[in-house]
């Protein structure tokens, strides 16, 4: 199987340290039967060269089969992420 990755990113900044991104994307798996969808728009704060912090809204949606194993559901709310980058 391939996967088929497909998505976008927008991105505005607005100070040195602070921007938002709206971000999507599917991920698809050829035989047809797998996929997965995401939608999530964020704001990002710099706190320092290591730390962002983001906060936002999010939907995932998940769509999976394997033999007698079957996966469908979705998750959507807030969201709130702390990054360290070495």
């Amino acid at each position: 199987m391939i996967p088929q990755i497909d998505g976008a990113i927008l991105s505005h900044k607005w100070k040195e340290a602070m921007w938002e991104a709206l971000s999507g994307g599917i991920h698809t798996i050829t035989d047809g039967s797998d996929q997965t969808i995401q939608a999530l728009i964020t704001a990002n704060y710099q706190v320092n060269d290591n730390l962002f912090l983001s906060a936002g809204y999010r939907r995932l949606d998940l769509d999976y089969e394997d033999g007698g194993t079957k996966i469908d559901w979705t998750m959507v709310g807030p969201m709130l992420e702390l990054t360290w980058r070495i």
